[in-house]
């Protein structure tokens, strides 16, 4: 397959320059022309990318209310880029359910919309993983903006 003679813009925030040039490796590998491009910060890379004023862009997210809908809403409503009123019908009626089972299968709803609709197309997945040695106790307030505050206490014996 021919390289494309414009290269794809692959937009990417500071510290992802390992994984914005495996990606843009494998997808010119593959025949497509990539120009990897490193934003000056973070919220500059989420204004473009969700703006549509990037080819495509590598984020990560990660819940900050340990719930599946933050992460749907947040990619799926308010969007620039997408627009689906069955989407933000399921998004309200999940947010108004307290019941576990009826609000998973109201999320599972989104989630088989949205890789129906395939507004974003996840090229990488990052895994992490944290290990300690010794016997710890953590306790820590997480503030956050959309739950009031986080209150999480492991313990290791």
């Amino acid at each position: 397959m021919a390289n494309l003679s414009k290269p794809l813009v692959l937009s990417f925030s500071p510290g992802s320059n390992l994984a914005a040039g495996e990606i843009a490796k494998e997808l010119d590998a593959v025949g497509f022309n990539v120009k990897a491009v490193q934003y000056s910060n973070l919220d500059n890379l989420v204004t473009a990318a969700l703006g549509g004023q990037t080819d495509m862009y590598l984020l990560t997210y990660t819940s900050n209310t340990l719930d599946g809908l933050d992460i749907l809403s947040s990619l799926l409503q308010n969007n620039q880029n997408y627009d689906n009123p069955q989407i933000d019908s399921l998004s309200t009626q999940a947010s108004n359910t307290l019941d576990p089972a009826t609000r998973i299968s109201i999320l599972q709803k989104i989630a088989v919309l949205a890789a129906d609709n395939e507004p974003v197309i996840p090229l990488y997945s990052a895994d992490d993983i944290y290990t300690v040695n010794k016997s710890y106790v953590v306790t820590a307030d997480l503030p956050s903006e959309d739950a009031g505050v986080l209150f999480w206490k492991v313990y290791q014996n």
